[in-house]
């Protein structure tokens, strides 16, 4: 107590004069805002009014300016970072305003869109130990999960907090600064939202600094070492980040520095600051990353000392502030390639990582394997065949592995192998075998690909030498050819599987006799019968010399077979015995008994090697694929490459019924999923999805087992007059509502997020929007005009966020309200017939978003954690029309209501589209008029406002109205005229 009375009675110790001063800077200690670095107004210039107000005003400020005070002491002198850093992200903010990806529609959210720059510019705005601060959160943010980085920021204030509490009580006297900061209360809510501003900032600048922060990063994944060896929490961050500013603080200054430890690469992946480096391996390697700030710098970088055992930087702590009841969790993170944010389009290449690393039986070269699936694709490409989605899409994966070069190709070398190494359940259960190479490993598969017979010869020859088949024990069987002069009679002939010794008509210079090898060629001789077909235009010499025809028909077969160039014999007719199309007996030339053969690889009905059985018994034959030899990467590229490969004979639609099972389910399912996500987020401009989802089983996350049921629907719909938006008929891929669809979309987005929030769909049933990092996901409906079919781009992408630390999935109110009619407005009332102009009469009407004090956390499956990792948000989408508020809507309710109707199709010429009066339509000019309804059919007049259309049409739905949206271009004649108009209340022109 005596010391808590001496910490709090610290303004007494310090003289007269400052004890008025301390006072009200205890009282308006976080209200102090200074002037931002001019590098830092490039960004400020940047943010939207919101956040710009909230950076100047609000919390956020007050964090910046309170952490920046509580750990001022401990800043080393870093006025030439502030300066670069400052300039860099005005320079990244500059970027993102000339970049039109990242300006889509954002309606509702336009407060809320751009990047996060707020703890930025509160930091700015704050003091250049609150800059220290911000940067302090961008090096935690880059490593450590949201949880764990708010954990480790509780726990450094407590700590700083309990210092200057010992200080003071060692010395007797503090800065007053100090003292006043630990007075300072900062809740954990506070800390985590200082946080998910950084993370969002980082987000952002990878995207717009991805050619060096590749560069870097790969660079990175090759260091193997430690942020630092220590593992206390407090000490070993601030270390980190005070050694890290003073590094980069010499760096800028033209001082070279050398690596000691991984906190200064830590620093540079976070403040997107690129010295030019020099790694120190086998070679040395000179890396200019041509960084305009740091031109005078080097960064020397050596692996000498470095862990062996762990991959890019490494930083392990035990966080003792993350769960409500826990000794403290030793917790490892690490800094390297694998562990960024990557695009869709990346984790494609790790998907097809995962494929190919199912095929290290038979192939370890992942390169050779991309060219192959590029090549198959291509195949089947030139010869017109339908091939799955999935295909096109690993294809197209293949192709960016193949193509590539520099960084980019570095980094997806890299992203490939990981597929490879580390996704081994990622697709099914590794315990079930999965057949290699769509099944081309199956030789009975890879021989009917070949449409020639010799071809299919050439293939079998090739594997028999491949497997040092002797002459003697193995011969090929394929079907006979149609023979020029014959009738065909689908017979089998034989060839040789290795060629034999022979003797040669020549001789040596010394008179001696040589041996060649060469090839042979085997046919069942004829007797004669009316089968044999034999035209009878050469002299007979009969098998059977009671035959007058046989002969005939085989002296042809002879000629035809020996114009292959090969030594041929015909067998008699007795010297070929068939058990079944797997196993026989055969009298080969220069034998005196019949030996007995069986399968050994291809396909008994077209061609295969067959092989030479130890006795003459014959067996049932099972044809168990999971025990056959497999093909070699030389026998399926030698197929792929022949002009006689016929690609309309591989389905590989349906190449699972291969390997019947569980794990052939379990892929197929995964290729479902890989060709859904695909399809989400190729209309998803600028997302990134966390790579930490290759540690999970991707055909078990809940999202992927709803696309078990999937109805794959009709990719369009037949066109018609009138349609509602979201029936079934018009959703590709889905067999529900506009619901169904939304709730497996932000399900799957909610999923590559957070690499690891396996929400079920069902709970995400009403939800609009999903905000975490720099992106908001909004239903399309929500910033669309409402005559727009968004049913093939469901989900849009916002650049921004709405300031929250959590996922924060919006949700309406359950009875969202409308304003009453107000009598006194009645003067204000015409309901004027409609004249025929379509007019903006609402030109000040815009849908605005706030949100509720509603906030249920989501059970994501983690218990204990003191932060919530994913929320409901309750949010309202208001009718703002000159600041007065004419309700709250439920966008998506109303969509799938049935009430709502769009007109899609006119074939009516221009001229004929002006008006003509048949129906009374009375025109709704203000709000006053659409509150307050007429008793006939109304038209809406707010031509090319889509917020004010989209507002009226859904007020109109909630108030119990049929309503019809009229496109940009209208045709009253159509809804004049339309033999199916339905009993509608309201037009939206």
């Amino acid at each position: 107590m005596a010391s808590i009375s001496k910490f709090n009675s610290a303004l007494l110790s310090v003289p007269n004069e400052l004890t008025v001063a301390a006072a009200n800077f205890n009282i308006n200690f976080s209200l102090m805002k200074v002037e931002a670095p001019r590098e830092f107004h490039g960004l400020g210039d940047g943010l939207s009014r919101l956040r710009r107000h909230d950076a100047e005003e609000g919390m956020p400020h007050i964090t910046a300016r309170s952490l920046g005070a509580l750990f001022e002491s401990l800043i080393p002198p870093i006025s030439h970072l502030t300066s670069a850093y400052g300039k860099r992200v005005s320079e990244i903010s500059k970027h993102l305003e000339t970049d039109s990806s990242h300006k889509p529609h954002t309606g509702i959210f336009s407060d809320r869109a751009g990047a996060d720059g707020t703890s930025i510019w509160a930091a700015a705005t704050s003091g250049q130990s609150a800059i220290a601060m911000h940067l302090l959160s961008c090096m935690l943010a880059r490593i450590w999960k949201p949880a764990e980085a708010t954990s480790l920021w509780v726990e450094l204030v407590e700590r700083r907090k309990k210092e200057i509490h010992e200080s003071f009580n060692a010395t007797g006297a503090s800065q007053v600064a100090s003292v006043m900061a630990a007075q300072q209360v900062f809740t954990r809510d506070q800390l985590s939202a200082w946080d998910a501003s950084a993370r969002s900032w980082l987000q952002t600048a990878d995207t717009v600094k991805r050619l060096q922060q590749t560069q870097l990063m790969l660079i990175i994944n090759n260091v193997r070492m430690s942020v630092n060896a220590n593992k206390d929490p407090y000490e070993s961050v601030t270390k980190a980040w005070i050694s890290a500013m003073s590094a980069m603080e010499r760096l800028i200054c033209g001082v070279p520095q050398r690596v000691q430890e991984g906190a200064i690469l830590l620093a540079i992946s976070s403040w997107h600051l690129y010295p030019n480096m020099q790694v120190l391996t086998e070679d040395i390697k000179d890396v200019d990353q041509k960084d305009e700030l740091m031109q005078n710098s080097l960064l020397t970088i050596s692996n000498a000392g470095s862990n062996a055992s762990v991959e890019g930087v490494v930083w392990s702590l035990p966080l003792s502030r993350m769960r409500y009841y826990s000794p403290p969790v030793v917790t490892k993170r690490h800094l390297a390639s694998d562990t960024s944010r990557i695009s869709m389009e990346e984790f494609q290449i790790v998907f097809l990582g995962a494929v190919i690393g199912q095929w290290r039986r038979l192939c370890s070269d992942e390169e050779r394997c991309c060219k192959l699936v590029a090549h198959l694709y291509g195949q089947f490409r030139d010869h017109g065949t339908e091939r799955p989605q999935w295909m096109s899409i690993l294809a197209g994966a293949a192709f960016r592995v193949i193509q590539s070069n520099g960084p980019t190709g570095a980094q997806y070398s890299k992203l490939l192998r990981l597929g490879v190494r580390r996704c081994e359940a990622f697709l099914n259960d590794p315990h079930y075998k999965v057949p290699c190479f769509f099944g081309l490993e199956y030789f009975y598969i890879l021989v009917q690909l070949l449409d020639n017979v010799e071809d299919r010869i050439k293939l079998l020859r090739r594997a028999a030498a491949a497997r040092k088949l002797d002459h003697n024990d193995a011969i090929i069987r394929y079907k006979a050819p149609p023979r020029l002069g014959l009738q065909s009679t689908n017979d089998f002939e034989f060839a040789s599987a290795v060629p034999s010794v022979r003797k040669s008509s020549k001789r040596s210079l010394e008179n001696l006799e040589t041996r060649s090898e060469g090839q042979q060629r085997l046919a069942i001789g004829r007797y004669f019968t009316s089968a044999t077909s034999c035209p009878g235009m050469l002299p007979c010499q009969c098998i059977d010399p009671a035959g007058s025809c046989a002969g005939c028909f085989n002296r042809l077969t002879k000629s035809q077979i020996e114009k292959e160039g090969e030594e041929s014999f015909m067998i008699p007719p007795d010297g070929f015995e068939e058990f079944d199309t797997e196993q026989f007996l055969l009298v080969r030339p220069g034998e005196d008994r019949m030996t007995t053969y069986e399968l050994v690889l291809g396909d008994a009905d077209s061609a295969a090697l067959y092989k030479k059985k130890p006795s003459d018994t014959f067996r049932s034959y099972i044809n168990d694929t999971t025990n056959n030899l497999s093909a070699t990467m030389d026998e399926i590229e030698f197929v792929l490459a022949s002009r006689s490969f016929n690609a309309e004979r591989m389905n590989l639609g349906s190449w699972w019924s291969l390997w019947p099972g569980t794990g052939s389910k379990q892929q197929k399912l995964s290729f479902k999923a890989l060709k859904f996500a695909s399809a989400l987020y190729y209309q998803i401009t600028g997302a990134t999805i966390s790579i930490e989802v290759v540690k999970m089983h991707l055909y078990e996350v809940s999202w992927v087992k709803w696309l078990a049921s999937t109805y794959e629907a009709p990719a369009q719909a037949t066109p018609g007059l009138w349609t509602r938006p979201y029936d079934d008929q018009y959703l590709p891929g889905t067999a529900g509502d506009m619901h169904n669809l939304l709730e497996r979309s932000f399900a799957c987005l909610a999923w590559f997020e957070s690499g690891e929030f396996d929400i079920a769909p069902e709970d995400l049933r009403g939800v609009f929007a999903l905000a975490n990092g720099d992106s908001i996901y909004v239903a399309s409906a929500l910033v669309s005009d409402p005559s727009k079919d968004t049913s093939l781009y469901p989900i849009r992408r916002v650049f921004g966020n709405i300031g929250r630390p959590e996922m924060s999935l919006l949700i309406p109110p359950s009875n969202p309200r409308l304003a009453e009619p107000n009598l006194a407005s009645w003067t204000l009332i015409n309901h004027q017939a409609f004249d025929g102009r379509l007019q903006n009469c609402f030109a000040s009407t815009t849908l605005h978003l706030t949100f509720t004090d509603f906030v249920m956390p989501l059970d994501v499956g983690t218990r204990g954690l003191r932060d919530r990792q994913v929320v409901l948000l309750e949010s309202l989408v208001s009718i703002d029309d000159r600041g007065r508020n004419i309700g709250d809507l439920d966008i998506l309710s109303a969509f799938n209501s049935g009430l709502l109707f769009q007109q899609k199709n006119c074939t009516h010429p221009k001229s004929k589209r002006d008006y003509t009066a048949k129906k009374e339509l009375v025109s709704l000019d203000c709000w006053d008029e659409f509150l307050d309804l007429p008793q006939s059919i109304a038209i809406f007049r707010a031509s090319g406002n889509w917020q004010a259309r989209l507002g009226a049409a859904v007020a109109s739905i909630q108030a119990g109205k049929a309503v019809l949206v009229i496109p940009e271009s209208p045709c009253i004649q159509c809804v004049e005229s339309g033999a199916e108009i339905p009993d509608i209340d309201i037009l939206i022109a």
